[in-house]
Formats: structure tokens, sequence, C-alpha cells
């Protein structure tokens, strides 16, 4: 039997390192080189879509630092690349302690004024710092591409629980009803744990009840 997978976009296995953002002067120039051939790679693949993570947070990069740094690379570096092989470069927050509000990310992603950069949201990611509804309705066109995944959290404990999709404290009807406001069509991707054909086989029908405007689980 032919069996075919359709690819529709691509990350870096080094997402967070090195940095766009590094002060030292290897730093961005190993980071640039690193999603430049992410860049080239996906050509032959005719793949649209490449996640990028712009920046880290820590002891020796600013907030600021981040923000300028990163901006400047992407700006300088990145996008005319993407606009010449007609990839959208889709920035994602993951925990980088960096865009940790719905208003900041379309800001930093309006300032960079590019057809070519737009947002990988993670629907997970931001319910530590919000509600996935709002930062979708916030960020609203901007978003290209769209991960899944669910949690379960005990905030009184600073504790969080990794769940299947429709397990956790997600709304899933108001994530859903978001991206209906927002008219978002493109894919969603889930990133959970794997399993076997019958959890595979669940997974979708969780996937498929979310898409059709049904609670997961």
């Amino acid at each position: 039997m032919d069996r075919r997978v359709f690819l529709q976009s691509m990350a870096a296995g080094l997402v967070l390192r090195p940095d766009l953002a590094l002060g030292r002067t290897a730093g961005p120039a190993d980071a640039v080189g690193l999603r430049k051939a992410v860049l080239v790679s996906m050509l032959p693949k005719d793949l649209p879509y490449a996640l990028l993570v712009p920046a880290v947070v820590d002891q020796t990069t600013s907030y600021r630092d981040a923000w300028t740094r990163s901006q400047q690379v992407i700006r300088e570096r990145l996008l005319p690349l993407a606009r010449e092989l007609k990839v959208i470069v889709a920035v994602e927050e993951v925990w980088n302690k960096f865009l940790l509000s719905p208003l900041e990310f379309a800001r930093y992603v309006d300032e960079l004024d590019s057809p070519w950069l737009k947002v990988y949201f993670d629907v997970g990611n931001v319910v530590f710092y919000g509600y996935p509804q709002d930062w979708i309705r916030s960020l609203g066109p901007r978003i290209a591409k769209v991960h899944l995944k669910d949690f379960r959290l005990d905030r009184p404990n600073g504790r969080f629980a990794w769940t299947n999709i429709g397990d956790g404290d997600i709304d899933w009807l108001e994530v859903r009803r978001a991206f209906d406001a927002v008219g978002y069509r493109g894919y969603c991707t889930t990133e959970v744990a794997g399993g076997d054909a019958a959890y595979l086989k669940d997974l979708a029908g969780r996937v498929d009840r979310f898409l059709a405007g049904q609670k997961p689980a």
C-alpha cells in the first residue's frame, strides 16, 4: 500500500541554542548559520513554514537585548533569505522567558513588518501566563501554524503534569471559538507523547472532536 505523510512545517533540532540574541560574537553567527541551513534544507521538500525560537532571556541576556538583537538578526539576516526561498518564518514562545504576553508578542511581530514572519502558536505553552483563547484573539491573523498540547496545573504547589488533549485544564471549546473568531484555517499539529495504534486512534478522535467544536474528551 502506498502511504505518504504530508509535511507542512519544520524546526531545527537545536531550537533554543545557539541563540540569536547572544551577546558573544560567535553566538549569533552560529545561530544564523543554523537557521539559514534549516531554511535552505526546506526548499527541495517544498515546506512553506519554518519554526523559530528567536531568543532566550537568562542571566547573561536581558529582556531588552533579547528583543533588539533578535529582531536585528531576523530583519537583516533571515528575512531576506526567507523572502528569496518563499518560506515563512513562524516565531514560537517556548518557556524561554521571552514574549510573555499576547500584546507583546503581537508588537514583536508587527515591528518586523514582513509577510514572511508570522506566529507559530502553541496552545499549551501559554497557560502559565494566561489563557490561550485570549492569546489567539490578540494575535489574530499573525498566527500561521498551531501546536496542540494540554496540561493539568497545580498552581498552589507550582507543579504541572502533561496530559492527553482534553484531560487537562485548557478550555478547548473556548480555544476553538477563538480560532473561529480570528478566521484561522491552517494546520494544527499535536505535540504530545507517542504511543501504540490504539492510543494514536484515540488521539486522532480527540483532535477531530476539537476541530468540530466539541470537547475532545
